[in-house]
């Protein structure tokens, strides 16, 4: 915990935030990380867990998600 992310647009690289990471929990596979996180905290407010997963598919193969399991990365914006 603790570290830093710096997030920013590829369009326009000065516009950026910076969060500190507060909390990092480990799952089996998205489908256990939507089913156990509220659904809100995660972005996908308007989705089953089912729905939020199969979304993730997008981004990630389940081989990936096999693999490597998924992570759920709590953060804080660090406000200037």
């Amino acid at each position: 915990m603790g570290d830093i992310i710096i997030f920013y647009r590829k369009s326009n690289i000065t516009n950026m935030c910076a969060v500190t990471v507060v909390g990092l929990r480990h799952y089996d596979n998205f489908l256990q990380l939507f089913s156990t996180e509220r659904l809100a905290d995660t972005g996908c407010m308007d989705m089953t867990a089912e729905q939020a997963t199969q979304s993730m598919y997008k981004y990630y193969t389940p081989n990936q998600e096999e693999m490597a399991g998924v992570f759920a990365i709590e953060i804080k914006l660090i406000e200037e």
